[in-house]
């Protein structure tokens, strides 16, 4: 795929989590990339024969459409959570990666071949960018955030319900902690030092065990209504959802002491130390590499990538 073929549709979901228009798409089983957030919906199409349909259902669902590279660059600034509630965060790296692995379990070889470096130049390039200018500012944000918002005992027992990308992000920040992990499945990813990982069918010996719950895992009827149970039967400390918003809580609503992705970003408001200069300097290398993706497309050495992003580095420190 050429940059100038790059199109890009997406959307925003309201605060109450709901963004439906993937489903709503007149051609739901067209073939591209997509991905569902608990922040925004975003999909780039693997044929150019269908940019006068999703034109059309952008201009008539007022959906932002981006083209060329302002699509590359917009992709950038996505994946380097520019975009994101806590700026600068890594988990969306860990969602488009699985997103991509979900996309090509479904799409044709040819459309993965058009997809693949496109994909592929937008994690090299979002690595490397977040290499020269956002080392230590987002990192693991959702955990540092948690654990202040949680200001867990130190004698507390920290049960984190889901072993994915995010909970593997925030679980340094709890190593001084007694840690355990609860999956709905096995294998559970835990590091050496957790002092208790959970069969799948011990849901309730976990509840039983911990005093504050960190659930990681995105609303699901079957996991939420085991857990709301388990979490009136076995009253808690507190109780972190980061897959639930405050305006829409849904069966959780009556659960006591709830704390939501709501509780997370006000508390990311409330803090002074965010450094703009290196968010602003961050999106100015976005801009330069996709002003460099124009000129080179997605298939170059990754090398020439982080040279060329070095070289852009430069350019925006001078």
């Amino acid at each position: 795929m050429h940059i100038d073929d790059l199109m890009v549709l997406h959307q925003l979901k309201a605060s109450n989590g709901l963004a439906n228009w993937l489903i709503d798409c007149p051609s739901p089983d067209a073939p591209g990339f997509f991905l569902d957030t608990c922040m925004r919906q975003l999909a780039i199409p693997a044929t150019l024969n269908l940019a006068d349909s999703i034109n059309g259902y952008a201009a008539g669902n007022a959906l932002e459409l981006f083209r060329g590279k302002d699509a590359y660059q917009f992709l950038l600034e996505v994946c380097t959570g520019l975009h994101s509630a806590i700026p600068a965060e890594t988990n969306v790296l860990g969602q488009i990666k699985s997103a991509w692995s979900e996309c090509t379990k479904h799409l044709r070889r040819e459309d993965i071949r058009h997809l693949q470096p496109v994909i592929q130049s937008l994690l090299n390039d979002s690595k490397a960018i977040r290499h020269e200018h956002l080392q230590g500012l987002g990192g693991n944000s959702y955990g540092s955030l948690a654990r202040k918002l949680l200001q867990p005992d130190p004698r507390g027992r920290i049960l984190f319900v889901g072993s994915g990308e995010l909970t593997q992000s925030m679980l340094p920040f709890f190593r001084n902690l007694n840690v355990g992990l609860w999956n709905y499945r096995l294998p559970v990813d835990a590091p050496v030092w957790t002092d208790h990982v959970f069969e799948p069918d011990q849901s309730a010996e976990a509840a039983d065990w911990a005093t504050v719950v960190i659930l990681t895992t995105p609303p699901d009827t079957t996991n939420d209504h085991r857990w709301t149970r388990l979490l009136a039967e076995y009253p808690m400390e507190a109780i972190l959802h980061l897959g639930v918003r405050r305006e829409l809580p849904g069966i959780w609503a009556a659960t006591s002491k709830l704390l939501t992705l709501d509780h997370v970003f006000d508390l990311r408001r409330s803090q002074t130390n965010i450094r703009n200069l290196q968010l602003q300097r961050a999106q100015a290398a976005c801009a330069e590499q996709a002003e460099y993706r124009a000129k080179t497309s997605f298939n170059t050495q990754r090398g020439t990538q982080e040279k060329a992003t070095s070289q852009a580095s430069a350019k925006v420190s001078a």
